[in-house]
């Protein structure tokens, strides 16, 4: 067939067809072997017909804009694009063999399985979007009643209700977003009588310092400690929540964190600035206002156990690491034995859970769930929930070598979940017969009590050789394990 010269006239509308792969001709051309079948791609673009025909419209209809045949294409980006397993009752093309019947019934056979199990993860799908929306519903009610139960019946009777049964048991559940920083700061309280005037004050020479302007009558030493402090929390700020991306540079709470810092270090110079520290006033500034926040992070600190850690107060830190050792041995005697094997030692692992109080270590929500009971029962929740997140592992933590330990009880899993956590601290709640959860077994705070009696012979902070010894000797018979008594002579010698 001879090419059309370029005088010819153009094709007439009437005279133009497209085949099924999307080319035309003219019906005075040789015909091609007709195909048995035809496949429609519901994206491409009929090629118009018109006298002036738009340019490039059929390879537009099977390229993408990334130069890729459209047939192959990605089904989220190409939903007209037919998906393979539409071709199995196709019948082959006339130059390939035909299917036999029996290869024919099979097909079809696969291909009605395929559309029942298609169906059947379509309905389950269906199914599992329904009963998440159900109980996100319901929970949003649920929500909402407790909301108001706190609101109307709790808060504006505060002094009568906080010991309640009901109040109590709407507190373990978790306290709603609304009131949380509410209840937190009756909870915590201000035993300290820190005034907003006071913080206003702390706050003018916490911007002095953070600005390096030099305060009246320091002297070089105290300038040292006050620019060393200054970069420190600047630092720390950095580095508290990252992926929030709120307390960052140019974020919207970086400038009220380090503020807060800087007045708790002028507020309370015999404690100053201490690493950690960060991600708890961040906390509570997420969850309260500046000054609400300040007043609750500075009465927190107050706490026994706050100030032994981060005042690095070693003899009263011996106490706790002593105690917890024994409740460890008491609740979860297997698993202690095994740490006591492998000398993974208290100091190694809770002493981060302690210094932050699980904010590192558990994820935000989870944390402001542990929280929540911690400033209603104090202080013994958080070894509680120690116990709680060993427990939950114990069956791991038992087949772990020593490092491999170490590493996963510094970085937790991500995925921990409040109601996972929550059952398994519920263990070490139940109380009765002035035991905690059994007879004979005694309360952490009772543990500690002991232990703090034991070692009423240290005097201050100042512990020689002598000291030591007698330590040894009150702790003697409390089944302390082998490698914390190789622990309490490292931390006391370096007192």
């Amino acid at each position: 067939m001879t090419e059309p010269s370029s005088a010819q006239p153009e094709a007439s509308p009437s005279c133009c067809n497209v085949t099924a792969n999307g080319s035309a001709h003219h019906e005075d051309e040789e015909k091609l072997p007709e195909r048995k079948t035809e496949v429609k791609f519901a994206d491409l673009e009929q090629p118009s017909c018109s006298n002036t025909p738009k340019k490039s419209s059929i390879l537009r209809g099977f390229f993408s804009r990334s130069g890729r045949w459209k047939v192959f294409g990605d089904r989220k980006t190409d939903p007209g694009v037919m998906h393979t397993t539409g071709l199995i009752l196709e019948e082959r093309p006339s130059n390939l063999p035909q299917k036999s019947e029996e290869e024919s019934a099979r097909h079809r056979l696969l291909y009605e399985q395929m559309l029942e199990q298609a169906k059947k993860k379509d309905v389950k799908l269906e199914k599992e979007r329904r009963k998440a929306h159900e109980d996100k519903k319901k929970a949003e009610e649920a929500l909402a009643i407790i909301s108001r139960t706190w609101n109307e019946e709790i808060l504006p009777n505060w002094n009568s209700s906080f010991d309640t049964r009901k109040c109590r048991d709407l507190w373990w559940k978790g306290l709603p977003s609304k009131v949380r920083g509410k209840v937190w700061q009756l909870a915590i309280g201000n035993a300290l009588n820190v005034s907003e005037e006071l913080y206003n004050i702390c706050c003018e020479r916490a911007e002095l310092r953070l600005n390096g302007i030099q305060e009246t009558g320091e002297t070089k030493e105290a300038r040292y400690n006050r620019e060393a402090s200054v970069a420190q929390i600047q630092l720390d700020v950095s580095r508290t929540f990252p992926a929030l991306g709120i307390f960052q540079e140019g974020g919207p709470y970086q400038h009220l964190l380090t503020k807060l810092l800087g007045a708790y270090a002028c507020y309370r110079p015999d404690v100053g600035y201490v690493q950690s520290m960060s991600f708890i006033a961040a906390i509570f500034l997420l969850q309260m206002e500046p000054f609400p926040a300040f007043v609750a992070f500075s009465n927190l600190m107050n706490q026994p156990l706050q100030l032994a850690f981060f005042r690095l107060n070693k003899s009263q830190m011996t106490e706790y690491f002593v105690a917890f050792d024994l409740y460890f041995h008491q609740e979860l005697p297997e698993l202690h034995a095994h740490f006591d094997a492998m000398n993974l030692r208290p100091d190694i692992y809770i002493i981060d859970w302690v210094y932050t109080a699980f904010a590192k270590s558990l994820s935000l929500d989870v944390t402001c769930r542990v929280w929540d009971v911690f400033f209603r029962d104090g202080e013994e929740f958080l070894f509680k929930t120690a116990l709680g997140i060993l427990k939950m592992h114990e069956d791991l933590l038992l087949d772990m070598e020593f490092d491999v330990a170490v590493g996963f009880l510094r970085k937790l899993p991500a995925d921990i979940t409040g109601n996972e956590l929550f059952r398994n601290i519920e263990v070490f709640m139940k109380t009765g017969g002035g035991a905690e959860n059994g007879k004979g077994k005694k309360r952490f705070q009772q543990l500690h009590l002991e232990v703090h009696e034991r070692l009423t012979s240290i005097n201050g902070n100042k512990i020689d050789k002598s000291t030591i010894q007698e330590i040894s000797e009150g702790l003697d018979g409390m089944k302390m394990s082998k490698s914390l008594s190789v622990f309490l002579a490292d931390l006391l010698e370096g007192q």
